[in-house]
């Protein structure tokens, strides 16, 4: 899964997250909704599985990614993404029809099998 990750430009070879580079043009919401949408699939993947306790591992790659993302994108440091946006990367914003939204990164509790 780790390859995957790799081939999407989440990580490289050993599995060290990166920031997408690609994505640092587009607004906060879509790069978080990117995060969930590999994070819920990769996930998914894995469910009975018997290694599905590796996929904490996969999260984590999601999660700094993401948060690297952001930091090129905001030109801040990592801690000051994680104090801005909280552990679970988590932002508000207006919609199309300029209603509040809300959306954060969807982390798993924990992998016990």
């Amino acid at each position: 899964m780790i390859q995957k990750l790799h081939q999407n430009g989440l990580c490289n070879s050993d599995g060290f997250p990166n920031g997408i580079t690609q994505f640092i043009p587009l607004p906060p919401e879509k790069i978080i909704n990117y995060g969930n949408q590999v994070l819920r699939g990769l996930v998914n993947q894995a469910v009975g599985c018997i290694n599905f306790y590796n996929c904490d591992r996969i999260q984590y790659i999601v999660q700094f990614s993401v948060a690297k993302t952001l930091a090129r994108k905001y030109d801040i440091s990592m801690k000051k993404v994680f104090t801005k946006f909280g552990s679970s990367i988590r932002v508000d914003y207006l919609n199309k029809n300029n209603m509040e939204r809300k959306t954060q990164l969807a982390l798993y509790p924990n992998f016990q099998t």
